[in-house]
């Protein structure tokens, strides 16, 4: 029987979340055992919590997540990160980040946190921000897809999935984040376009099943449903 390497890169979208999310029930997972009459489909998940692309870019990340991966397959899931509406900017995070850690302003820094949560959809209207510029989002995409095709020998295929088409729940929430997400889908398709590549398949997930089927509670990670739906339409390409 063959073997061959599927690496993810992707964020929390592909990771396991109590309470009965686990590695078995994630989409690379289901589709090895899709395959598994065909071929033995080793899964290297190299996804990350509040990845995005710039994140995937360190260096050390390259070397861990694509120079080394050694794979046919990659599936690339990245942009609900880079793209959502943000309520606080980059160094404000990392001052309240500092905050929490010190007992006598860790109260303070959850004060304002709550706060600007509970009026999260208007706050994101009076001040938009992403956590990555569009612009830089285009480049960062560019890069990865880059170097997986020329650091992988035996590549056959990377599977590019854009930013699912946000839940009723998280329109309701954020402010621009269908807006958002569509520029960003935009953005990475238009780099798949320019770079004409017959390795690179785009996986369409606007028709997405309805939201209970899809999202779990919060509205935004993935269910059982959904990350078996993603692995079907991903075999579907393969």
């Amino acid at each position: 029987m063959r073997i061959k390497n599927i690496t993810v890169l992707g964020d929390s979208l592909c990771m396991v979340r109590p309470p009965d999310l686990t590695y078995r029930n994630l989409y690379p997972y289901l589709l090895a055992d899709s395959l598994s009459e065909k071929m033995l489909l080793q899964v290297n998940n190299r996804s990350k919590r509040a990845n995005n692309s710039v994140k995937q870019w360190e260096p050390q990340n390259i070397i861990d997540d694509i120079d080394f991966s050694d794979s046919e397959y990659f599936v690339l899931h990245l942009g609900v990160v880079d793209s959502a509406p943000r309520l606080f900017s980059s160094n404000q995070k990392m001052i309240l980040s500092i905050m929490s850690k010190i007992p006598l302003f860790k109260k303070i820094a959850s004060s304002i946190i709550r706060v600007r949560s509970k009026n999260r959809f208007e706050n994101t209207k009076k001040k938009p921000r992403t956590e990555v510029p569009l612009e830089q989002f285009s480049k960062m995409i560019e890069c990865i897809l880059k170097r997986i095709i020329s650091e992988n020998k035996k590549l056959e295929k990377i599977f590019v999935l854009p930013i699912s088409p946000p839940s009723k729940l998280m329109l309701t929430k954020s402010f621009g984040i269908d807006d958002n997400t569509q520029k960003y889908n935009h953005a990475m398709i238009s780099v798949v376009s320019d770079l004409n590549s017959d390795l690179i398949d785009i996986i369409d997930l606007n028709t997405r099943p309805d939201d209970d089927i899809y999202f779990n509670a919060d509205g935004y990670h993935l269910s059982r449903m959904g990350h078996k739906w993603i692995s079907d339409q991903i075999l579907m390409h393969m």
